[in-house]
């Protein structure tokens, strides 16, 4: 196939991807230095909205909170995933696709029912907490869910079984 071909075929996908991802960026960024008022829009330069924003303790705190999970979440993704990914890549065995499967069904479960199940095992009276106090390991449950941990592990789970 020809260099100018190859281009060619590359220009619808160049296409859709600067009219559906490159220019909303585009726009909100030009937005994000524009003036507003009341729903008006004026184009002319500033960086209040940028001031505002870190100037702003909570904002500020905001943002770091999101950064730290991001980063954690992308550590743990790691860990799990790429070991999974590289033992599925390799492997021949007769458990490969049971392992394929247990890795792809959450992707057929929707989001409200995999949050109940979250919440079915991570709540203080939920299958965790019930089961670690019933054995006599625990005196009180744990705070597993609405905190950094909970928030953690579900966008792990959610970020392992999407990268597939």
């Amino acid at each position: 196939m020809s260099p100018g071909a190859r281009v060619l075929l590359l220009l619808p996908f160049t296409a859709l991807l600067g009219v559906f991802f490159a220019a909303p960026l585009v726009l909100m960024m030009l937005i994000s230095v524009s003036r507003q008022s009341f729903g008006e829009l004026q184009w002319t330069f500033t960086l209040h909205h940028y001031a505002r924003f870190f100037s702003d303790a909570y904002y500020v705190g905001v943002l770091w909170d999101t950064l730290v999970l991001g980063a954690l979440v992308t550590v743990v993704s790691l860990l799990l995933g790429y070991p999974l990914a590289y033992h599925l890549a390799r492997t021949s065995s007769r458990v490969k696709p049971l392992l394929l499967v247990a890795i792809l069904s959450p992707l057929l479960v929707g989001i409200v029912i995999r949050c109940y199940g979250w919440m079915i095992l991570l709540a203080d009276r939920g299958l965790i907490n019930a089961t670690l106090i019933e054995h006599g390991w625990l005196a009180r449950p744990l705070p597993l869910m609405y905190n950094r941990f909970g928030v953690a592990v579900a966008l792990s789970w959610r970020s392992r079984c999407r990268c597939r």
